[in-house]
């Protein structure tokens, strides 16, 4: 059966790192991080350069993602923090 690797552009990548970490303990076998052109016969996981936060939550939007509203100024983390607060109440 053929194993699962990540591949990226970056190998030296912190978060591609601990995902292969947590992916070797959860699948009992080390799960490898190659450059695309080292797939050869075994399962692909792409990991893709990372995006802003702003085409993030713009995909996530458009998606139905539930997420965190955007918040594009300090002031307006108050009014953000006393609606959570009223909310658990």
């Amino acid at each position: 059966m053929p194993k699962i690797v990540l591949s990226s552009p970056n190998i030296k990548s912190r978060a591609l790192k601990e995902l292969a970490n947590e992916l070797s303990s959860r699948l009992g076998y080390r799960v490898y991080r190659v450059t695309p052109d080292r797939v050869r016969r075994r399962i692909n996981v792409g990991f893709h350069r990372g995006l802003d936060k702003i085409t993030q939550l713009r995909a996530f939007v458009e998606k139905g993602v539930h997420c965190p509203a955007l918040l594009l100024s300090s002031g307006m983390l108050g009014v953000c923090l006393a609606g959570l607060l009223s909310s658990g109440n």
